[in-house]
């Protein structure tokens, strides 16, 4: 596998401009493709040329080694029988003793001494003790057909090649015997694009073929990257066999150096266009034929260079490589005809290096052209795209193709009752971009209208359900993701006014009309929650089908049903209680007539949050003889003032009662530390919970008609959609989880300053259980539906795409705005139950239809 160098194949492409604008024509003047202006079709034409190049390359290299005309054409017989033809090198090598044998070497140096008045010249002589090992290989280069390697050509080989290793040890130098594994590489695809009758080659690349995307990415150039590839490997390995071969000269004094001093290799694949010549070009005579392939587009390959100059190319090379090759002969000439390593496995090597050198300039010939059309897309749009400006693009262009009424909206909610000012908001943000940061996400949303979906409810408790009869919306959050980048991070917040409040409950819908809340806050007085959403996505509905279709009856019943309850944990839902009207209707006052008593409402929630104390104490009540519409609504909210003051005065008075009893028993008692509940019997007189049925069907009779949609059906409804259309096929349904941590930023005082407070798993479970203990008491353990309520549920969906942004555009040629627009429609179309013609714009409607027809079909 070859990884790509911008450097490096400039430096080749360079050095082999020199030898090219000599074979051309002086006038000639072919450059890098990026220097030359040319379309699309002439990057089909160039990748095409080059992998041609290669093909006539390889078979030059082949001949070289030994094939033949007429070995050629049996191979090609054997393609034409769809048999595989594979390249092999089998090699052995043995190690046999000779003899052990001594011998003497004086030393070079000698000493004259005086004996008896004598003189006498003394010198050293050594020893040395030797055994003699005979050496042997030997390998055969060889074609076979299929998986018979008896059915086969010779191409070369090598018997009985020999030499003697000396060595002072008695340990052999090499095992007795040892046969190597085979060394192979398919080459059918190569032999598949040769016509062996008169050598030509033919490779086109079929634009048509569903995996055709760019000149780089499609089954021809795969295949022919692949044989690149392999050969490449295979060269090395069997040049590495054969040098090792030369190892066992010990003695020998070539220079196996000379390999990388012959030279300098010409390959003749650049990826080079040139402005259009006049006038046809005929190839030298005795040239490798290369087929002209068929006819280009209008406008399309006036830059490339003819056929003609590829023959020339191939013929120069052909040159180059008897030069290099008779320079081998001479330098190994005195290896002798018998060494492991002669002049013969140089040849070998030598062309075994070119054909690896030309595989790696064909794929960094077709790797240039894709990253050319990386870097023109880059400066055509003036920067690398990265997924959160792709995000903040497709809020551009929805808001261009939807119709006002069904246009993704920010999901950042107004908790308000009609003509007053909001209680706060709650939003889902995400930061788009480093300028804005974090805004609201835009989301497709439908409000239902009253009685056309079932009311939504929830249990308080095993005893008590809540029945909401507020609207309720529907929203699909579509996210996008490119290969290991993320979607921007979504993040909840829920802010309240000074003096206002309402209640957050956050869970999910798990049937019709069934809401299960599995957090719940009280956001009141300039409370912020920011709470983060974890994205889990789940399979697709390609892939689930692809993952099932293998598995038995059982198996499949099971991740059916399963995935059926994945489906329906991607309805996250949202719900806002507001506190002023449901206080009012528990305490039988008014509508607004609490609007303005701020004290009182903040002493109400308190004594429901903090004492729990029942409602029916607090609310007002008339005598039996009176007509509650003929009293003003001052004198009931004052009868609810003072009922409250009493109340306040009897836990006074309680709690001092409980700490001076603690001062008698244990010493003084702080009365901020009092936990006592001074009215136990109060619990009891609670008014009775009226049956849950009741509220239930006071909800569904207010419209006179029955539920004509259910929420919970729309993960179906869209898996169902997405598998009709495969570009739909990477739509993944997503779970919005709540993280484990919250962040609470408060005032415990009026004109305290913020608090910040990390909430972990206790500390929302203090504020679930303050929620739902005022929503006990607002409704009287269930007895009361809520009115000003509104239910948000909110449908996940994420776009995948296995690679980078840019790389989605350049290697997949797939434009991701229009699958994106797809997915959009998809959602869009199953949400409001309406034809994708009716949601859009009329002016982009017949641009839409073009390029997503499937979409348009009645």
């Amino acid at each position: 596998m070859f990884r790509y160098s911008e450097d490096q194949l400039r430096q080749k492409v360079a050095a082999s401009l020199v030898v090219i604008k000599k074979v051309l024509d002086t006038s000639r003047n072919p450059q890098l493709a990026e220097y030359v202006h040319h379309t699309y079709d002439d990057k089909y034409l160039l990748a095409e040329f080059v992998t041609k190049g290669l093909c006539a390359s390889n078979l030059t290299c082949l001949k070289l080694l030994g094939l033949t005309d007429e070995s050629l054409q049996t191979i090609k017989g054997w393609s034409n029988e769809s048999r595989s033809v594979t390249l092999r090198l089998s090699s052995r090598q043995g190690c046999s003793f000779v003899e052990n044998r001594t011998r003497e070497i004086d030393s070079a140096t000698k000493e004259s001494v005086t004996v008896g008045g004598l003189g006498i010249t003394r010198k050293t002589v050594t020893t040395i003790h030797e055994s003699v090992w005979r050496y042997t290989c030997a390998y055969e280069l060889f074609v076979f057909k299929g998986s018979n390697p008896s059915d086969r050509i010779v191409l070369g080989c090598r018997e009985d090649a020999e030499t003697v290793i000396i060595l002072r040890i008695d340990t052999p130098p090499y095992e007795p015997e040892t046969e190597f594994p085979a060394l192979d590489v398919d080459v059918s695809w190569l032999v598949s694009t040769i016509d062996a009758a008169d050598s030509q080659v033919s490779f086109g690349i079929n634009r048509s073929h569903s995996l055709c995307h760019t000149p780089r990415r499609n089954e021809g150039v795969a295949k022919a990257v692949r044989h690149a590839n392999q050969l490449s490997a295979w060269c090395s390995a069997a040049t590495a066999r054969l040098f090792g071969f030369h190892g066992a000269m010990r003695e020998s004094s070539l220079d196996l150096a000379a390999l990388d001093r012959s030279p300098a290799d010409f390959v003749p694949l650049a990826p080079l266009l040139e402005e259009p010549q006049p006038g046809p070009l005929e190839p030298p005579a005795g040239v490798q034929r290369v087929e002209a392939g068929p006819t280009p587009a209008a406008g399309a390959g006036a830059c490339q260079l003819p056929p003609a100059d590829l023959e020339a190319l191939l013929l120069e090379e052909t040159r180059f490589l008897a030069r290099k090759l008779g320079s081998m002969d001479a330098v190994f000439r005195g290896a002798g005809a018998a060494a492991p390593f002669s002049a013969a496995e140089a040849r070998v090597v030598a062309v075994l290096r070119h054909a690896a050198d030309a595989a790696a300039a064909y794929v960094s010939s077709v790797d240039y052209l894709e990253n050319l059309l990386r870097r023109q897309l880059v400066a055509a749009i003036g920067k690398t795209v990265t997924c959160s400006e792709f995000t903040a693009y497709m809020q551009f262009h929805c808001r261009k193709i939807f119709n006002e009424s069904h246009a993704p909206a920010a999901f950042c909610r107004a908790i308000r009752r009609v003509g007053h000012s909001p209680e706060g908001t709650i939003s889902i943000n995400a930061k788009v971009d480093d300028a804005s940061g974090e805004s609201p996400v835009r989301m497709l949303s439908r409000e239902f209208a009253s009685g056309e979906v079932p009311g939504m409810r929830f249990a308080l408790n095993a005893a008590a359900e809540v029945v909401l009869r507020g609207p309720v919306f529907a929203h699909a959050c579509v996210n996008y993701r490119f290969s290991t980048e993320a979607p921007p991070p979504l993040t909840l917040v829920s802010r309240s006014r000074q003096f206002s409040g309402y209640v957050l409950l956050l869970g999910r819908i798990a049937g019709a009309g069934l809401f299960l809340p599995s957090h719940a806050m009280l956001v009141m007085n300039k409370d912020e929650f920011e709470i983060a959403l974890n994205l889990h996505e789940i399979p697709s509905a390609q892939e689930f089908k692809d993952a099932t279709q293998a598995l038995s009856p059982e198996q499949q019943r099971f991740a059916r049903a399963y995935r059926s309850m994945q489906l329906e944990s991607t309805l996250f839902a949202v719900c806002a209680v507001q506190i002023k009207p449901q206080l009012e209707l528990v305490l039988n006052l008014p509508d607004d007539s609490l609007t303005k008593e701020i004290q009182l409402t903040q002493q109400l929630i308190e004594l429901f949050t903090r004492y729990h104390i029942p409602p029916d104490l607090l609310s007002f009540q008339c005598d039996a003889l009176e007509d509650p519409s003929d009293i003003p609504p001052s004198v009931k909210v004052e009868m609810v003032k003072k009922q409250v003051a009493a109340m306040f005065k009897v836990i006074s008075v309680g709690k001092q009662a409980e700490i001076d009893d603690a001062k008698q028993r244990k010493g003084p008692v702080s009365p901020a530390s009092s936990t006592l509940q001074p009215f136990p019997v109060i619990r009891g007189q609670t008014t009775a919970k009226e049956p849950t049925s009741s509220c239930a069907t006071q909800y569904g009779s207010e419209s006179g008609t029955s539920p004509t949609f259910d929420v919970t059906q729309i993960p179906k409804l869209l898996e169902a959609q997405f598998a009709r259309h495969a570009t739909a096929a990477s739509i993944r349904p997503t779970i919005i989880q709540l993280s484990s941590t919250w962040t609470k930023r408060h005032h415990p005082q009026l004109l305290s300053p913020v608090v910040v407070d990390v909430l972990a798993e206790d500390g929302q479970r203090l504020e679930k259980s303050r929620a739902f203990d005022l929503l006990d008491c607002l409704t009287r353990s269930g007895a009361l539906p809520v009115q000003a309520s509104e239910v948000h549920t909110i449908i996940g969906a994420t776009h995948c795409f296995d690679e980078t942004l840019i790389e989605t555009i350049v290697q997949n040629n797939v434009n991701p705005i229009e699958r994106v627009e797809l997915s959009t429609l998809i959602i869009a179309s199953t949400l409001f139950e309406k034809h994708p013609r009716e949601l859009l714009t009329p002016s982009v409607a017949a641009q839409v239809q073009k390029y997503s027809p499937m979409l348009f079909v009645e």
